[in-house]
C-alpha cells in the first residue's frame, strides 16, 4: 500500500527514449538519497541514530516516479524543504545553500549532469510545494563554486564501499572501493579500529570520520572514527517487499531499481 505523507519527496524521471536507461534512472535516485541523508544528518546532529530514508511509493508507468520518506518525520520535512530550496537557489546562481555539505553539492551536481546523459528531465515534488525541475545550470553553478576553492577540503562525513586492502606497514591503512562510482578511498585507522575493520575484510562497510575531498567533492581520504558493516546485495528484498524498504542502510540502489524495472 502506498504511503502519502507531508514529508514525502517524489522524484519523477523522464528518459530521452520511451524506456529510460535503468542506470541513469537509478543514479538519480541514489544521488537524491545521498543528498537527503547529508542534509538530514546535519539537521539531526544531536541524535544518535541517523535518519533513514525509505521508499513510500513507486510508479513504474512512464514517467517513472519514486517517493522517499524519512523515518523521522520532523527532520524529514526540514530536509526535503532544504533540499528543494537549495536546488532552486543553485539553478539561479553559484551559492552554497543552507544545510548543504560538500558531499551534498557533489550529489546535486551529478543529478544535474544526468540531464546530459540519457535523462530528459527530473522533477522533484512534495505536498504544498511547487514542483521543481533543475536544469544543467545547477551543475555549471556548482562548478563555478569549485573554481574558487582550495584543492582539498575537509569535513566530517562517511564513505561507503567494499573493504579491499588492509596494511600495517608503518601505519594502519585500509582502502574502500565504491562499486557504483569506481572511487577508491584511503582510510587511516588506529589499532582498535583496524582490528574491528579486519573483521569486515571483503565486505561492504561504512567508515565515518574526517574526510578529505577534492575541490569537485570527490572523497579521497578519511581519518576513521567509526566503522560498521553494511548489508550485502544478497540481502536485498524482492519486489513484493518493496514498500517500507530501508534504502540507506546498505542496499545497492543501482541493482535494486534495476530489479524494479525488470519486474515490470
Amino acid at each position: 500500500m502506498a504511503v502519502a505523507d507531508n514529508e514525502t519527496l517524489t522524484i519523477t524521471v523522464v528518459g530521452r527514449d520511451p524506456l529510460p536507461e535503468a542506470l541513469s534512472f537509478s543514479r538519480v535516485i541514489y544521488d537524491t538519497i545521498v543528498v537527503l541523508a547529508e542534509i538530514g544528518a546535519g539537521l539531526s546532529k544531536k541524535e544518535v541514530k541517523p535518519v533513514i530514508w525509505r521508499i513510500s511509493h513507486v510508479s513504474m508507468n512512464t514517467p517513472i516516479s519514486v517517493g522517499l520518506l524519512a523515518d523521522k518525520k520532523a527532520v524529514g520535512k526540514r530536509a526535503v524543504s532544504a533540499y528543494l530550496n537549495g536546488l532552486r537557489d543553485l539553478d539561479k546562481k553559484p551559492v552554497v545553500p543552507r544545510h548543504y555539505s560538500d558531499r551534498a553539492l557533489a550529489g546535486v551536481k551529478r543529478i544535474a549532469n544526468a540531464l546530459a546523459n540519457g535523462v530528459a528531465s527530473v522533477e522533484f515534488s512534495a505536498p504544498g510545494r511547487v514542483p521543481l525541475s533543475p536544469s544543467l545550470r545547477v551543475a555549471k553553478n556548482i562548478e563555478a563554486l569549485y573554481k574558487n576553492r582550495p584543492d582539498s577540503l575537509y569535513q566530517l562525513s562517511s564513505v561507503e564501499g567494499r573493504l579491499e586492502l588492509i596494511s600495517i606497514h608503518g601505519a594502519f591503512v585500509a582502502q574502500v572501493f565504491n562499486i557504483r562510482t569506481g572511487e577508491k578511498v584511503v582510510c587511516t585507522l588506529d589499532k582498535p579500529l583496524m582490528d574491528e575493520a579486519a573483521k569486515y575484510f571483503g565486505k561492504r562497510v561504512s567508515m565515518y570520520g574526517r574526510v578529505r575531498y577534492t575541490r569537485e567533492g570527490t572523497p579521497v581520504e578519511i581519518e576513521v572514527k567509526a566503522v560498521r558493516a553494511m548489508k550485502e546485495k544478497a540481502d536485498i528484498p524482492q519486489f513484493a517487499d518493496l514498500e517500507g524498504i530501508d534504502i540507506t542502510d546498505g542496499v545497492d540502489p543501482t541493482e535494486y531499481i534495476g530489479r524494479l524495472r525488470d519486474a515490470n
